[in-house]
């Protein structure tokens, strides 16, 4: 090998790991499968390299590693893991805030997978003291925050090629959304997540911005509150175009809602009968699932360029 030769080989050599400095580098460390990872709340955990014995502590984790193929790795789930329908045979360790931690010792899990935003820190370091690996994921703020936690499970579970399918996937459907909303004035959407007391969505949360890529401009959107409670006559005088029931309630009781609304004519949601009720599982489990809530969203939005 001729010296020039030895010397361009060298370079092309140093620019290689310098590019793969820079990308370890810039993604988070979760991003990364090692023994140990780095959470979301800045923990390391051991985890071993293909974890056999999992308990979710979220349904949202519970509906992605199902679509990631591993559900059958599953041995413990909360409360509300209803979907898909194998997770209802799966044991039940407490609900999402009330956790059994007896339940989940019993299980022998070689990993916990729980989330910042609901699972007692608590108990999650209790876990973490007795020698269970529990890696915790942060709310996801946006879309993208969805395709990253998708990403991070399946390099911790071994999955990374079922994950970015999962993504690329759900990529496509919300860029064929966007497609069908590009040029279209947002119109005005009242949210209403509870009726006693009345409760909307506001600016900021996950849900203002689901309402946003849907087309619509959140009523409450000022309102620096992730949840704030309203009144029905700020209601009025905002004129809502569109009014999405979207409760923890049944579906007979989110259309008992839509009736109560028709007492109100005078706002232009009503009028138009632009009332819907979209089930709370598409569009508040922050998981695959998400895009059917888009699209429904968008549908009801702006239901002219959807129909078929």
């Amino acid at each position: 090998m001729t010296l020039q030769r030895r010397e361009k080989r060298q370079r092309r050599r140093f620019w290689h790991v310098l590019l793969i400095g820079f990308v370890l580098l810039v993604l988070p460390a979760h991003a990364l499968f090692a023994a140990s990872c780095i959470d979301d709340l800045g923990r390391k955990v051991d985890i071993k390299p293909v974890p056999r014995r999992i308990v979710s502590l979220a349904p949202h984790i519970t509906e992605i590693l199902f679509a990631l193929g591993v559900g059958d790795r599953l041995v413990g789930v909360t409360q509300y893991s209803d979907y898909p329908p194998e997770a209802s045979g799966i044991p039940r360790v407490g609900s999402y805030v009330r956790l059994n931690l007896e339940k989940i010792v019993s299980l022998s899990p070689d990993l916990v997978l729980a989330t910042s935003d609901g699972n007692p820190r608590e108990a999650v370091l209790r876990l973490s003291k007795i020698g269970i690996p529990v890696f915790v994921l942060s709310p996801p703020a946006d879309l993208e925050g969805i395709f990253a936690s998708i990403l991070t499970l399946g390099v911790v579970t071994q999955r990374e090629d079922a994950a970015r399918k999962v993504v690329e996937g759900m990529r496509a459907r919300v860029a064929r959304v966007d497609a069908l909303l590009k040029g279209v004035p947002p119109r005005k959407v009242f949210y209403q997540l509870g009726e006693h007391p009345l409760m909307s969505v506001g600016g900021g949360s996950f849900l203002d911005r689901l309402i946003e890529r849907a087309g619509g401009k959140n009523i409450f959107h000022d309102i620096m509150l992730p949840y704030p409670r309203v009144s029905r006559e700020e209601v009025l005088a905002a004129a809502p175009e569109v009014i999405i029931l979207s409760s923890m309630a049944k579906r007979r009781q989110g259309e008992a809602a839509r009736r109560s609304w028709k007492r109100w004519p005078m706002i232009p949601a009503v009028r138009k009968d632009a009332v819907y009720f979209i089930s709370p599982d598409r569009v508040h489990r922050p998981g695959p699932r998400i895009v059917e809530g888009l699209e429904r969203l968008a549908s009801a939005i702006h239901p002219e360029r959807f129909a078929r």
